[in-house]
C-alpha cells in the first residue's frame, strides 16, 4: 500500500471532514480533496507522465502541494519537492541531476525540456524507481545537494513509525508554516494526512496576531517547528503560547538543535503538552526522539532510538565498538532508510557499512540507552592528530553573555594541518574581546581545542533548515 492509497481511502469515507484551512481561511473537505487528487493524477497521465519520471513540485505552504504530491504518487511518478525561493544555482543542479519531465506550480502542469532521453535514465534503482516515490534533495551544508530516493514502502514505514511515537489521530489539527521542500515538514504533512487530521496553513511565523488567531479559531492541537521558528515566536510574543496549555497536545521540533534553555521554557509554559525533538537525516528520518519531559535528565542527548530503529556505534573499519560509552560513528538500520542517492552509486556505497547506514555523526551511548552527538565526521577538525568537534565549542561559546550566534569551522594550518576557527555574532550594544572568549574557554576544554582564529561576523550562514553552512564560513573568511 502507498501513502496516497491510505489517504484516499480515508477521504472516500469521511468526505465532509475538513482537510485544510488555507492562509486566507478557505476550507477544503476531504471529499473535495479526494476529487482534486484524482483529477490531477489524470491530468499528469494525459500530459504524458510515465512511471518513474520525475515531477518538480512547488513546495509552497498550501494544500495545492499536498494535491500535487499525492497525485504524482498515484500516477507512479517520482515527487521532487522544491521551494520556489531556492537559489537558481541549486535548482539548476537539482534539474541536471534528476532530469524532471514536468514541473507543477499551483495546479498548473508544465512540460519541461528533458536534458536527455528519460527512457534511458534509470538512475541506480531500476527495480523500484518505476513504481514512483520521493526524491528529496539534501540541504547541502557540506557540499552539493544529493538526491535521496525513497520508495513507497519506505515512506509509509516512516509514517507508521513516527505516528506510533507521537500518537496523533484524526481528531488533531496541525499548524504548518514551514516550506514543504524540507524532509521534516514533509514528514509532518504525511503524518497528519495519513490519520485523516486537519491542517491549518500559515505564511510563516512573523505575524503573531495571525498565528495565535489561527491556533485559537481552528483549535490547533499540534505543531511542527524548527528552532528558528520558535525563537521568532518567543521573541515577538514571549509567553503567549502558554495560554494554549490546555489545547496544544503535541509539538515536534526538527532540522536542528534547540538549546536547553528553550526546552525548559517550553515545558514550563506547556505542562500538559508532549514536546519532543527528533534527530535524523533526509536519508534516515526521525532516527531518534527526545521527549523534553520524560528525558529531562538527559537533555544534552539526542534521545532514544525511534520505534523500529536499530542503532550501532561503529569504528572507522565499520565494526561495532567494544565498550559502552566508546566514541564512534552513529549508524542506524530500519525499514525506512533511503534506497540510495540518485545517480550516485559511489556516494551510496560509501554511506553504508554493509546494511548499516552511516549518519556521519560521531557520538556514543550511555548505560540508560541514550545517545549523544559529539560532531559530524566530515566536520571534525584534525589538529595535529587531535580531534576537535565544532559542536562542543559552539555549545560552550553560546553560553557566554552577549553572544547571539556562533559557528566553528576548520582552516588550513602549515604546522598542524588544520586549525580551529570560530565565528561569532555579538548581540547589539555588546562588546566582547577575543581575549575574553579564550579566557572563558581555557578552563573548560583542552588547549588544542582553543580557537586559533576568532572572527566577529554579522551573520552565520545557514541553510533553510537552520543548519550551519560551514563551508561558506571557511570560503568567505579565509579562501
Amino acid at each position: 500500500m502507498k501513502l496516497v492509497d491510505k489517504v484516499l481511502e480515508f477521504a472516500s469515507k469521511y468526505r465532509n471532514k475538513v482537510v485544510s484551512y488555507s492562509v486566507d481561511n478557505q476550507i477544503l473537505t476531504y471529499g473535495e480533496f479526494y476529487h482534486l487528487v484524482i483529477n490531477q493524477s489524470e491530468n499528469l497521465i494525459k500530459c504524458g507522465l510515465l512511471p518513474g519520471q520525475r515531477v518538480l513540485i512547488d513546495a509552497d505552504k498550501n494544500i495545492n502541494f499536498a494535491i500535487n504530491y499525492l497525485a504524482t504518487h498515484l500516477s507512479n511518478g517520482i515527487a521532487v519537492p522544491i521551494n520556489l525561493a531556492t537559489h537558481k544555482d541549486r535548482k539548476e543542479r537539482i534539474i541536471l541531476d534528476c532530469n524532471p519531465s514536468f514541473e507543477i506550480i499551483g495546479l498548473q502542469i508544465n512540460k519541461l525540456f528533458e536534458i536527455y532521453d528519460s527512457q534511458e535514465d534509470t538512475g541506480i534503482f531500476p527495480e523500484t524507481f518505476v513504481l514512483g516515490g520521493d526524491l528529496l534533495y539534501t540541504t547541502g551544508t557540506t557540499g552539493n545537494p544529493k538526491g535521496v530516493f525513497l520508495n513507497h514502502s519506505k515512506i509509509l514505514s516512516s509514517v507508521i513509525s513516527i505516528n506510533s511515537y507521537i500518537n496523533i489521530s484524526h481528531e488533531d489539527t496541525e499548524l504548518i508554516g514551514l516550506p514543504m521542500g524540507h524532509s521534516f515538514c514533509l514528514g509532518r504533512l504525511r503524518c497528519i494526512l495519513a490519520v485523516g487530521g486537519s491542517i491549518v496553513f500559515i505564511d510563516g511565523y512573523a505575524q503573531q496576531q495571525v498565528l495565535f488567531e489561527k491556533i485559537r479559531n481552528f483549535q490547533v492541537t499540534s505543531l511542527g517547528l524548527v528552532p528558528a521558528a520558535w525563537q521568532t515566536i518567543y521573541a515577538l510574543s514571549k509567553d503567549k503560547i502558554g495560554e494554549f496549555k490546555h489545547q496544544i497536545r503535541f509539538i515536534e521540533f526538527g532540522s536542528s538543535f534547540l538549546d536547553d534553555t528553550h526546552k525548559m521554557l517550553l515545558t514550563n509554559l506547556l505542562p500538559n503538552t508532549k514536546i519532543c525533538m527528533n534527530f535524523g537525516l533526509t536519508e534516515s528520518p526521525r532516527s531518534f526522539f527526545q521527549d523534553f519531559k520524560a528525558d529531562s535528565n538527559f537533555m544534552s542527548s539526542i534521545g532514544l532510538p525511534s520505534p523500529s530503529m536499530q542503532v550501532s556505534i561503529r569504528n572507522e573499519e565499520g565494526n561495532a565498538v567494544e565498550n559502552l560509552g566508546e566514541i564512534g560513528e552513529i549508524c542506524v538500520k530500519s525499514e525506512f532508510l533511503m534506497d540510495g542517492y540518485w545517480n550516485n552509486l559511489k556516494e551510496t556505497e560509501s554511506a553504508f557499512f554493509k546494511d548499516w547506514f552511516r549518519t556521519g555523526e560521531i557520538g556514543y551511548a550511555n548505560s540508560n540507552g541514550y545517545f549523544f552527538v559529539k560532531g559530524r565526521v566530515k566536520e571534525i577538525i584534525n589538529v595535529g592528530g587531535f580531534k576537535v568537534a565544532p559542536k562542543e565549542l559552539e555549545d560552550l561559546i553560546i553560553q557566554l553573555d552577549g553572544v547571539e550566534d556562533v559557528a566553528c569551522s576548520k582552516v588550513p594550518d602549515k604546522i598542524t594541518g588544520e586549525a580551529v576557527a570560530v565565528f561569532i555574532v555579538v548581540k547589539n550594544g555588546i562588546v566582547i574581546s577575543k581575549i575574553e572568549i579564550k579566557n572563558f574557554l581555557k578552563d573548560k576544554i583542552e588547549s588544542y581545542k582553543l580557537p586559533n582564529y576568532i572572527e566577529f561576523v554579522s551573520v552565520i550562514p545557514r541553510a533553510e533548515s537552520g543548519k550551519i553552512q560551514r563551508q561558506l564560513l571557511t570560503l568567505n573568511q579565509f579562501n
